[in-house]
């Protein structure tokens, strides 16, 4: 195992950190059912707070590393992540209890182009699992291709 498959794994274990903070903290907002609140206020919160992380990962690698396009994969493959849903994943594992049958707050793509797909209005667990994968996928490649760059 080289280098970058440990960074791809690390960036895995950062989303996994997101997911189970993520199901943590909405244990209040879940009691309260003040799901205006969460939406408005507390969930771009955590959304910024996750990009600022990420962001900030990448830009103390590339300061520790001098190495720009490992700094680039360390933020971008986590963020593709991210922006698939793969969080989203873990958070529904580490809160199994909570899974629905629909999940139509997922209303944007990459969700929304899989819902098509399936002819389906919301997305569902298999449809949010997919394109989870398809992330990782994606993620993977833009990190292979960064890893044969050398800026």
């Amino acid at each position: 195992m080289d280098k970058w498959d440990k960074l791809f794994i690390l960036s895995i274990v950062v989303i996994a950190l997101f997911g189970y903070m993520d199901s943590q903290q909405i244990v209040a907002t879940h009691n309260n059912q003040d799901w205006t609140n969460y939406n408005e206020i507390l969930a771009p919160a955590i959304l910024f707070l996750w990009y600022g992380v990420l962001i900030i990962l990448g830009i103390f690698y590339y300061v520790i590393r001098k190495d720009l396009s490992e700094a680039v994969a360390v933020t971008v493959a986590p963020l593709i992540m991210l922006a698939a849903g793969l969080e989203d994943v873990l958070f529904f594992i580490f809160r199994s209890d909570w899974v629905t049958s629909q999940m139509c707050w997922f209303s944007y793509p990459p969700h929304t182009w899989i819902n098509k797909l399936f002819g389906l209005e919301c997305s569902n667990f298999k449809t949010l699992l997919l394109s989870s994968i398809i992330g990782i996928g994606i993620a993977y490649l833009v990190f292979q291709w960064l890893k044969r760059q050398k800026w």
